[in-house]
């Protein structure tokens, strides 16, 4: 069987099957346990064995607990629209999701490390998880309320009676301040009342995520543990 040299690629002679040196370049013939000859052919280092990198959270339960958790809080936000009882209810699920999330983790992995960094990352990823499912509930129930049932008018109704009311406060403090008053006419558009729609639903959202942010970590630190 012909050998090559590792190093500079010459043939090795018949006779130095048992050699410890090349005969051309003097690379050394002999290897320990876990070397890669072949980086040290190529000169890249990374193509070495290296050990596996150690996953701190296992994010498939993660994801997993909160998504089972998304589901039933989208179905009580589809309920509450019929039953108003249980938007307290829904409520409750949704500032309980991230201590949910971590008891569900932690009794699947009961050894995995848990601190404050891991406990807000968790929260936060499943706040992600969980204004995801609200969300798609609440767009579906919204396109098949106005399509479908066509009893959207006592939402528009109230929507207009809270932009007269801010545009009011409005117009009252640019008079207190002598201030030309602005003109307000475009927030009665279609378009205008989509804007308001989504910065409303876009501060709640940052609420939730900061809220599920902060009881992540606060949740990781009562339940620290350390591998």
């Amino acid at each position: 069987m012909t050998e090559f040299c590792h190093r500079c690629g010459d043939e090795l002679p018949a006779t130095a099957g048992s050699a410890t040196f090349c005969p051309h370049c003097g690379a050394p013939q002999i290897y320990f346990a876990g070397q890669n000859p072949d980086a040290e052919q190529t000169g890249n280092p990374q193509t070495a064995a290296q050990p596996p990198r150690l996953q701190l959270i296992e994010w498939k339960t993660v994801i997993r607990s909160a998504l089972m958790i998304g589901f039933v809080a989208a179905i009580l936000n589809v309920a509450s629209a019929g039953l108003p009882g249980l938007f307290l209810l829904n409520y409750l699920l949704i500032f309980s999701t991230p201590a949910l999330a971590l008891a569900i983790y932690q009794k699947h992995h009961p050894q995995a490390r848990m601190d404050l960094r891991i406990g807000a990352r968790i929260g936060l990823v499943v706040g992600l998880v969980l204004l995801g499912c609200m969300a798609a509930s609440s767009v579906i129930m919204g396109v098949v309320a106005r399509f479908g049932l066509h009893n959207m008018a006592n939402f528009d109704a109230q929507l207009l009676q809270k932009i007269h009311q801010g545009q009011e406060m409005a117009q009252n403090w640019a008079v207190a301040h002598n201030i030309p008053k602005p003109d307000y006419s475009y927030m009665n558009t279609p378009e205008a009342r989509v804007w308001i729609l989504l910065l409303n639903y876009g501060l709640l959202g940052a609420a939730v995520l900061a809220f599920s942010t902060l009881a992540g970590a606060l949740g990781g630190t009562r339940r620290t543990r350390r591998s």
